[in-house]
């Protein structure tokens, strides 16, 4: 892998490893940043066409986009989401306690607030390339990705101040749900690492893994996902 186009929109110099708080200050704005999505059928996407993520696609995660905070959903099953309330700040910031949030928006809606957390990645080859999309969640699943990840950036400061920029491939994980049946949660798989300036690290030497002997029976859930996964289309809607 060579080098990557480096990150572009007011990119920190360094990071506070401990909290990524110098560097949260410089996130991108995500305004009009089209949402990155893993769909229920366990395909990412992103943007309102939901334009399909290339599967050898490789995604630069900007260690100063790290957010958290919020948000309350509508919870009438009858009408389409709609987010009545959101609050996300860097993670250099302490979240006010939850009970000192709104009960109520200015429709008298009740705001049922959960837990979201935030980041910002650009894709680094493809069809995508240079594009920034903005991952945003409150599933359990996806709380766990971005803590692990938020670790991830941090051990790998304390090695290599200088590649902090994680490049990871976007994969998924299945599980069967008690109430939602076959149930998908995101893995960002680290690939690499990368400097601020989009220089790419070079890889450590890895010993060869020792051989296993397995049998060759395919786990029950790959299976159920290959059955229901729709044929892949590059853009689902026109």
């Amino acid at each position: 892998m060579g080098d990557i186009t480096p990150f572009t929109g007011g990119l920190p110099a360094a990071a506070d490893l401990n909290a990524l708080a110098s560097a949260a200050a410089s996130k991108p704005s995500n305004n009009t940043m089209p949402f990155l999505k893993l769909s229920k059928a366990g395909e990412w996407s992103y943007g309102a066409e939901d334009v399909e993520v290339e599967e050898d696609s490789i995604w630069a995660i900007h260690p100063g986009s790290f957010h958290h905070g919020y948000c309350a959903w509508e919870r009438d099953e009858d009408k389409p989401a709609a987010l009545l309330g959101e609050l996300m700040i860097p993670i250099s910031q302490k979240l006010p306690p939850i009970s000192s949030l709104e009960d109520e928006d200015s429709q008298g809606n009740e705001l049922a607030w959960q837990r979201q957390v935030s980041f910002v990645l650009a894709c680094t080859n493809g069809e995508d390339e240079g594009q920034n999309v903005l991952y945003k969640t409150s599933s359990r699943g996806g709380q766990t990705a971005w803590a692990d990840m938020a670790a991830a950036i941090a051990t790998q400061g304390a090695k290599d101040p200088t590649t902090i920029v994680p490049l990871v491939s976007l994969k998924n994980e299945s599980y069967k749900h008690k109430r939602w049946g076959l149930t998908y949660n995101p893995i960002f798989e680290i690939v690499g690492w990368a400097g601020l300036d989009g220089t790419v690290a070079e890889p450590e030497a890895k010993k060869p893994a020792a051989k296993k002997k397995t049998k060759a029976v395919k786990p029950a859930a790959e299976e159920v996902a290959e059955e229901e996964a729709p044929v892949r289309r590059r853009r689902r809607r026109a």
